[in-house]
């Protein structure tokens, strides 16, 4: 962690890309912006169809993912909209459970429609949550 100070996290929020295509050079940066407005990478974590995790911003720095929550959040956000790769999947779940060691307060993994109306992640996030034991 580079000797920075450790914002204070405790979620770990999941979106999706609302695209059914996209590498990670392609996507990243490309669905927060537009749905933000801002001009930086807003998602912390991308996850691309063939399994590819990138990294958006460091967890000393919030990104613009989930407007009032990007503070003590991590956004991760799958490309796909209404389907998504066993890839993607399984380097979610080895990210999310490798968050879950990195981030001591973290107490909640939940999907952006807890936040806003929203069909955000396009998938039954509850029930693949609970179906992996996370």
């Amino acid at each position: 962690m580079n000797g920075k100070t450790m914002r204070k996290i405790n979620t770990i929020i999941i979106h999706h890309s609302a695209t059914e295509f996209g590498s990670a050079d392609q996507m990243s940066g490309f669905h927060f912006v537009i749905l933000n407005g801002t001009e930086n990478d807003g998602g912390d974590y991308l996850e691309a169809r063939d399994g590819v995790t990138v990294i958006g911003n460091s967890l000393e720095s919030p990104g613009k993912h989930t407007i009032g929550h990007d503070l003590d959040s991590v956004g991760i956000c799958i490309i796909g909209n209404q389907t998504f790769s066993e890839k993607q999947f399984s380097s979610f779940e080895v990210l999310v459970r490798q968050l879950k060691t990195e981030i001591p307060n973290m107490i909640q993994i939940v999907g952006h429609d807890c936040y806003e109306p929203v069909d955000c992640p396009a998938f039954d996030w509850r029930e693949y949550l609970g179906s992996r034991g996370l």
